[in-house]
């Protein structure tokens, strides 16, 4: 192109300015979505692409001014400069939105972890409570009902952080929300029972029982959702190791609901004999794949917990069933089971962060298992809620001050708990 040339030089001032609000336009949405974020790392390559777009535009308009005054040569070399920070500019941008992915990738396997974590604490304490209400008379099961109201709040604030944490970005959304819906309409037809509403039939027990196959759900389908979304590549050893943990808590989960559902069930014998094999060779499998990964474990005992107690355990389980044993102690053992090879594959994830992690954060310290909620963390509410009906019925951001306000009242007296919503309500004082 001659460098004196008006018109190529007016056609590459444009071509310019158009580049240079195009990729105004990019920076300008990439810096919304890092605010709505809340991230700061990959807002400080949005800064510096910010300075070369400037840079870029204040070269063009030096450029555009000398020549109109005829000093062409002078008009070309600003116009190339001008062009070379916008190259660089481009790659400025490009970097942050990378970076942005990254952390808004990171901030939702940390979501996910929590909504598991949550999940298997509550689903914990409804199994205690269940426990509990065996053999209780109708006045000491209305007692229990601010115990389980309280576990309501849990929910509630569990799905709260979930919506939040993921920006229900996560893979399975629905079905996860859809499984905490579940939980919710089975507690409030557990403390339907507990009152005397429904009759003798079902019992509190059962619709307890209910809760927790919820709430078991939202567990798997919360670390499902995880390694769906992990990153693709060539996974270490300990990756690999924790992602045939979760795929065997998931098959021992779905046995384990199977096994419920089967148990009220008034078949044939010939027909529950066949379920009752069919189940047993499930648990078997689950068992001697325990067994191979407990022989191909090198160095990850304390990581993991001890693999050969769960292949052990998974292997009486199978003989059990094999037996024809479907009684409640079969069943709450197979749930055990299912909670402590989440706990091992949880463990051995965090373990994988903290050595990721360890030159960045110092002072990181190990946590064993799911850290399950105390008494005082399930205390009853001395104000009830409004039901999950109500809430829906509000916009998000009026449920959240609804929330909070119930929070507080119920908090009034003791101790205040951090800015993220705890697995259950933090007022003081025992059922």
């Amino acid at each position: 192109m001659a460098q004196g040339d008006p018109q190529q030089r007016a056609d590459q001032q444009a071509e310019l300015e158009a580049r240079a609000e195009d990729l105004q336009q990019q920076l300008e949405t990439l810096q919304e979505r890092l605010d709505q974020a809340g991230e700061q790392n990959a807002g400080a390559g949005v800064q510096e692409a910010r300075h070369q777009l400037n840079q870029a535009r204040s070269q063009m308009q030096q450029a555009a001014q000398m020549a109109q005054q005829g000093q062409q040569q002078e008009a070309a070399s600003q116009a190339q400069e001008a062009a070379g920070d916008l190259s660089e500019m481009a790659q400025e941008l490009s970097q942050a939105q990378q970076q942005m992915q990254q952390q808004m990738a990171e901030a939702l396997q940390s979501a996910l972890s929590a909504t598991a974590n949550d999940a298997l604490s509550l689903a914990r304490r409804q199994t205690e409570l269940r426990d509990q209400m065996d053999g209780r008379s109708t006045a000491e099961l209305a007692d229990m009902r601010g115990d389980e109201a309280a576990l309501a709040q849990g929910i509630r604030n569990l799905a709260e952080n979930y919506a939040e944490g993921t920006q229900m970005a996560a893979p399975g959304s629905r079905d996860l929300l859809e499984a905490v819906g579940q939980a919710m309409e089975s507690l409030e037809a557990t403390i339907e029972a507990m009152e005397g509403r429904r009759g003798r039939s079902p019992s509190p027990m059962s619709e307890a029982e209910g809760v927790v196959q919820a709430l078991n759900e939202v567990a798997m389908l919360a670390m499902t959702s995880g390694e769906q979304g992990q990153s693709q590549g060539q996974a270490s050893a300990s990756q690999q190791m924790m992602q045939q943990l979760q795929q065997l808590a998931q098959q021992q989960g779905e046995l384990m609901n199977d096994a419920a559902s089967l148990s009220p069930m008034q078949l044939g014998q010939e027909a529950m004999q066949e379920q009752m094999q069919e189940m047993a060779g499930e648990q078997d499998q689950i068992a001697e794949d325990l067994g191979d990964l407990s022989e191909g474990e090198q160095g990850e005992g304390e990581a993991v917990g001890d693999l050969e107690t769960l292949a052990q355990e998974a292997l009486e389980l199978a003989q059990a069933l094999a037996q024809g044993r479907l009684d409640p102690e079969v069943l709450r053992r197979q749930e055990r089971l299912f909670h402590r090879l989440l706990d091992a594959g949880r463990s051995l994830e965090r373990d994988e962060e903290s050595e990721e992690r360890e030159s960045e954060v110092p002072g990181l310290f190990d946590r064993e298992g799911v850290a399950e909620l105390t008494e005082e963390a399930v205390d009853a509410l001395r104000f009830r809620v409004p039901d999950a009906r109500a809430l829906r019925a509000l916009s998000p951001a009026q449920r959240a001050l609804v929330l909070e306000y119930f929070q507080r009242l119920n908090r009034a007296g003791g101790d205040p708990t951090g800015s993220r919503n705890p697995p259950g309500p933090g007022a003081g004082g025992g059922s």
